[in-house]
């Protein structure tokens, strides 16, 4: 499999524990509906890969261009553009390549100013972005979902203000934080939704809704035994 910017063995899953996790925060046989916003690759650091193989149905939303063509080879339903709080065209997509996450590495609609990225900084592009209610209601056409993972590089809170949350009601959402601001200021939000915040994996913060946690009965042991009962989780993460 290339990885954009990376070469990796062929069908190689690499994996920080996410989907692993989330995992268990659904019952045992349950298929639901995912949304991976920053989808990036297939299979490399993918927070639903696994799911799609499970048998979810998984939309992968992903704007570098160079990411589409491995995304379509193994991923069922996949969408060319970025997420934001407004649709617009032709709007400046920044990309940043080090060798070890490839264009993974801070691409996105966010120029960033400090001076480790201006030194892996790369290129632009343009891109179309589209709220995910956009997506939702024209692309995507279902009626909710049941678990949401936004992994935009610093741009998340755009992608939120872009999903009305009362209306598709995630029962778990996975969202990337790197600093502690952002991490604030997501979880203020999500709590005013209606959101807990349960764990975090990496830069991953991971919520449930909070009435879908407290009808689960599951969850908790579920939760608290994770660590110890799934042999897929990275031993990296304790």
């Amino acid at each position: 499999m290339e990885l954009p910017g990376k070469s990796l063995p062929k069908s190689e899953y690499y994996t920080e524990g996410v989907a692993e996790y989330v995992m268990v925060l659904f019952p045992g046989e349950f298929k639901g509906i995912c949304v991976d916003v920053g989808a990036y690759d297939p299979m490399w650091l993918s927070n639903s890969w696994i799911l799609e193989q499970a048998g979810w149905e998984v939309h992968c939303i992903e704007p570098n261009p160079k990411c589409i063509p491995q995304l379509k080879k193994l991923r069922k339903y996949v969408y060319e553009c970025a997420c934001g709080e407004h649709n617009e065209d032709n709007v400046e997509l920044f990309v940043y390549y080090n060798d070890t996450a490839g264009e993974a590495a801070g691409t996105g609609l966010i120029k960033h100013t400090d001076p480790y990225a201006e030194k892996i900084f790369s290129h632009t592009l343009t891109t179309n972005v589209r709220t995910l209610d956009w997506l939702m209601e024209n692309e995507i056409k279902r009626d909710h979902i049941d678990y949401l993972s936004i992994d935009v590089e610093h741009n998340e809170m755009a992608v939120l203000r872009g999903t009305d949350l009362g209306r598709w009601k995630p029962k778990v959402i996975v969202i990337e934080s790197l600093s502690d601001s952002e991490k604030a200021e997501q979880r203020e939000w999500l709590k005013e939704r209606m959101y807990r915040l349960v764990h975090r994996i990496v830069y991953n913060d991971i919520y449930i809704r909070e009435d879908y946690y407290n009808s689960c009965l599951f969850l908790d042991q579920g939760v608290k035994t994770f660590r110890h009962s799934n042999p897929a989780y990275h031993p990296a993460i304790a």
